[in-house]
């Protein structure tokens, strides 16, 4: 399989793995991999450090997560601990507290905490999961095959296993170590997939990106 010159193709937000199972079942991509649901947060006593795009909010009390994919200001700056507005979120685990609390920030860049960088907007924060204009959709899937071939389809028909050399089974054959790209939402929503080799249990892994 020839290799694709990889230009942009999208912000990479999601990622799947998966191992293919002992009774050789067709396996699709989760939906939650090529969709996801902006949520939004309001806040207001801003801190100094300025969050970015990528980095993880959580909170003190609820422990509630999620990735920020965009933050806007509404009134005062972050250097003057008064920044108040809203972040986008996705990818939220737990619920943050519909009462005040403390946001604290995981960075991107490294990994390192900031102790508190806003608190949470009482108001705001109880719809936290209202969908923020629509659902994102994958604008491409980068696919890997980790470990053994694969057969797959990407049409919706379901792949069949090899049979032997003179019967090869339905479907593209992928082998182990190679990578390729789904470059539109329908092949994505069908891709299907099963091992190239019955009970070879092949590992293939997803990575979603976004515009």
């Amino acid at each position: 399989m020839g290799l694709k010159t990889m230009e942009y193709i999208g912000e990479p937000l999601t990622f799947e793995r998966q191992l293919s199972a002992s009774t050789d079942a067709v396996r699709t991509i989760s939906e939650g991999t090529y969709k996801i649901t902006n949520r939004m947060l309001g806040f207001t006593a801003g801190g100094t450090y300025v969050p970015l795009v990528g980095d993880v909010l959580y909170g003190n009390t609820s422990l509630a997560i999620a990735t920020i994919t965009k933050i806007v200001l509404a009134t005062g700056a972050w250097g003057d601990n008064d920044a108040a507005g809203t972040f986008y979120l996705h990818n939220q685990v737990g619920t943050f507290h519909s009462s005040a609390e403390t946001l604290k920030i995981i960075k991107a860049a490294d990994g390192a905490a900031d102790a508190a960088v806003a608190t949470s907007v009482a108001g705001n924060s109880a719809v936290a999961d209202k969908k923020v204009r629509q659902t994102r959709t994958a604008k491409a899937m980068l696919v890997e095959v980790l470990l053994n071939p694969i057969n797959y389809c990407v049409d919706g028909t379901a792949p069949t296993i090899d049979a032997d050399a003179i019967l090869p089974g339905r479907g593209i054959n992928a082998v182990a170590n190679t990578n390729f790209i789904l470059e539109d939402i329908r092949s994505i929503q069908n891709f299907k997939w099963i091992n190239g080799t019955g009970s070879a249990h092949a590992q293939v892994r997803f990575q979603g990106f976004f515009d």
